[in-house]
């Protein structure tokens, strides 16, 4: 399975428990074992401070960046909610 392939399949399984609630612990089991099965595999090239490389399952960033990616999604859209609330607020004030 080639990364673009691996990487649709982690935002698949994060939308899917996402919408499915009830399932999320068959979920997490699943991405346990997504983890385990590909850290191997699928990594990411790292670099340390002092200069080495080395790797890091990629699984376990994808999926931690799309948490990241979506957590600040939507803290931006409740911002933006609040501002129009407020402007509302006084335009109906005025």
């Amino acid at each position: 399975m080639d990364d673009k392939v691996f990487t649709s399949l982690i935002n698949l399984v994060f939308v899917r428990a996402v919408l499915e609630g009830r399932f999320a612990g068959m979920y997490a089991r699943m991405c346990a074992t997504l983890h385990w099965e590909t850290k191997e595999v699928h990594t990411i090239p790292v670099t340390s401070p002092d200069g080495t490389g080395g790797t890091k399952p990629m699984f376990k960033t994808i999926l931690a960046d799309k948490c990241r990616a979506e957590f600040y999604s939507l803290m931006i859209e409740v911002a933006e909610g609040e501002t129009e609330e407020e402007k509302e607020r006084a335009e109906e004030g005025v």
